[in-house]
């Protein structure tokens, strides 16, 4: 079929200016494969390569992330050993200074246990002293009473 002749296509494809003919339609085809081609090499890769350098700068920073999170837990563990060891000598600590103070005040209480039973047999014997005294002046005392009374009856 001569498609330039066809009354048919003609009216279809009767673009005034522009006529369907192969040698347009190849150009046109040539003309979009190269400015694919300069649009791949010029926006295309560039694009596509800084998204892959992202997607690897992203990788990277998650695994550098999942890496820090592992050493945080580490860290973590390491605190808490450490901590529950200072925590265990702390303990450790209060519990011979408090035997310490328990020793210093059952000392003290010692001393003073001693120094109040010095005192105790110190007053007992000035006690003692001072009773001993009584009954002697008591004794004199009753000597003479008794002299005087029997000198009374005997003047009388």
């Amino acid at each position: 079929m001569d498609y330039k002749n066809s009354q048919y296509l003609i009216e279809i494809f009767d673009f005034d200016v522009l006529h369907l003919e192969l040698n347009t339609a190849l150009y046109t085809f040539v003309l979009v494969l190269v400015v694919m081609f300069f649009m791949n090499r010029l926006l295309f890769r560039p694009v596509l390569r800084t998204l892959e350098n992202r997607a690897r700068a992203a990788q990277s920073l998650q695994e550098a992330t999942a890496g820090h999170r592992q050493e945080i837990a580490r860290l973590a563990e390491d605190y808490d050993a450490r901590l529950s060891h200072v925590r265990g000598e702390v303990a450790k600590i209060r519990q011979e200074s408090h035997k310490e103070i328990q020793q210093a005040v059952d000392a003290i209480l010692e001393q003073a246990r001693q120094a109040s039973q010095a005192e105790y047999r110190s007053a007992l014997e000035e006690l003692t002293r001072q009773i001993e005294l009584a009954r002697v002046e008591l004794g004199a005392s009753a000597q003479r009473l008794a002299e005087q009374a029997a000198n009374r009856i005997l003047q009388a």
